[in-house]
């Protein structure tokens, strides 16, 4: 494919075609008040009182003229039309704020394909099904002629089912010509030898195809790691568009997994959900209030308790994918009552050896350090007894006494201003204030004469004044106080 960008091509059908040009018109003032809006730009009058009115008059005479054209059999399924419509279904008609970007994750190549835009807005249902009975009429993708056209209609597509949670109906196209490659072609690997790379997703269900996914979605995290530590100073953005696309368009293909008898505990079905929650939050990243992240954290919660994960939480045999699994729901739940449910359940799961935990915690870095003769990481919540308990018998056990107990209990947990606290960010803040002299009340047993406790305020070695963002923090320490 030549280097040329693809919409070089659409400049000759758009001068020679009326109703395409003034819908291409509507297209950069729809996609101009976007960006105006969604970066906080509004103060710089890059949109303008009658940029509006234009943007209006082109979505009117859009929608007047494509009527027109659809009564002519000539021009009613034709590939200028299918772009008319693929412009009016996107077409931007609502209010937007700068929250509607918002993500629980914060993932590279946002704006790629202006993924960030175009996802920040829902798509006109109407339009939406008329452009999809254009595609059908037409054929199908692979039937559409104009250069990058089905490419971007595949990219649309992609978007509304990923915000809906629904299946692909057509084809993955790509940005670089190549037809409809399988994964393991595309990103190079051995499909074969998947069942015993992934052998504990394997166990629980996982069919190839999903662990071709798995393994697309591990490639296509070490490139962006690269690119992210500058390691691709040059990187084809097209072919990054396509991996991205490709993996989005395979993983929405997936059927809901049932249950089978095969395994003895099916978490297919919650490794898919998963899954998604990880690729629409980094993979194929959506924005703000259109990604389905909240209906997934529920979605994947009845899975769980439907599937009955929730009795094997003790099982070592499961606890790496339980621990993705829960980690990603939590995620997904920021900001609703889910997020303690998984939180709770995430605390319940064993460790698998000593150093399972040191691979995903900050204290690994200062175990190393001393060396595993003088200390220990140990995860436990100080905000739930029954872990205290835990935590001060293990110390004991490893070393027949406690010398000194430093105790620092307390998260600045709160996102954004205090408008924004709800009921699940205090309870936790105020369990790990109120709930942090139970360590000491456990660790008394086992202070010999001469132990000592020290209890201290990291924050207040740090800062002299209180911020917005801490005041939450602060209002714990009237438990205490």
């Amino acid at each position: 494919m030549s280097e040329v960008p693809i919409v070089r091509y659409w400049f000759s059908p758009t001068y020679n075609d009326p109703t395409l040009f003034v819908t291409t018109l509507l297209c950069v003032l729809s996609h101009q008040r976007r960006r105006w809006m969604l970066t906080g730009q509004k103060a710089d009058g890059s949109f303008r009182p009658q940029d509006a009115r234009w943007l209006d008059w082109c979505y009117v005479e859009g929608i007047r003229r494509i009527n027109r054209a659809l009564n002519n059999k000539e021009t009613a399924v034709t590939d200028n039309m299918i772009l008319n419509v693929l412009i009016m279904a996107a077409a931007d008609g609502g209010t937007l704020s700068m929250d509607a970007l918002e993500s629980p994750f914060q993932a590279p190549l946002r704006s790629l394909q202006w993924l960030d835009i175009y996802s920040s807005v829902s798509a006109s249902p109407v339009h939406l099904q008329g452009l999809t009975q254009l595609i059908h009429m037409k054929g199908g993708l692979e039937m559409v002629q104009l250069p990058g056209l089905g490419a971007i209609l595949s990219f649309f597509e992609l978007i509304n089912c990923s915000k809906a949670l629904s299946h692909p109906q057509f084809s993955f196209m790509s940005l670089q010509g190549i037809d409809d490659p399988t994964l393991g072609e595309y990103f190079m690997f051995d499909v074969e030898s998947l069942k015993n790379q992934y052998i504990e997703l394997h166990r629980v269900g996982c069919s190839e195809e999903y662990l071709a996914i798995v393994q697309a979605i591990r490639i296509h995290l070490l490139v962006l790691d690269k690119y992210m530590k500058g390691l691709l100073p040059n990187p084809d953005l097209r072919q990054l568009s396509d991996r991205r696309n490709l993996i989005q368009h395979r993983l929405m293909s997936l059927q809901p997994t049932s249950q089978c008898d095969a395994v003895q505990v099916n978490l297919s079905e919650a490794c898919r959900l998963s899954t998604i929650i990880l690729s629409v939050g980094v993979i194929f990243p959506l924005s703000g209030n259109e990604a389905p992240f909240i209906r997934l954290s529920d979605m994947l919660k009845a899975e769980l308790e439907y599937c009955g994960a929730l009795a094997v939480l003790s099982e070592r045999q499961y606890t790496n994918t339980l621990i993705w699994i829960l980690t990603l729901g939590g995620i997904a739940a920021t900001r609703t009552p889910s997020r303690s449910w998984f939180v709770d359940k995430l605390s319940t799961v064993p460790l698998t050896s000593t150093t399972r935990w040191l691979e995903v915690n900050a204290a690994a870095d200062v175990v190393k350090e001393i060396g595993t003769e003088h200390s220990v990481a140990i995860h436990a919540a100080v905000s739930k007894i029954d872990d205290i308990k835990r935590l001060i018998l293990q110390i004991v056990e490893r070393y027949g006494k406690i010398d000194i107990i430093v105790l620092n209990a307390g998260l600045l947990w709160q996102n954004g201003s205090l408008a924004n606290v709800d009921e699940v960010a205090l309870t936790s803040s105020f369990k790990q204030t109120s709930n942090g002299a139970f360590p000491l009340q456990e660790a008394a047993k086992h202070i010999p004469n001469g132990g000592r406790f020290l209890l201290f305020s990291s924050s207040l070695t740090a800062v002299s004044m209180i911020t917005p963002k801490y005041l939450l923090y602060a209002a714990t320490k009237g438990v205490i106080g």
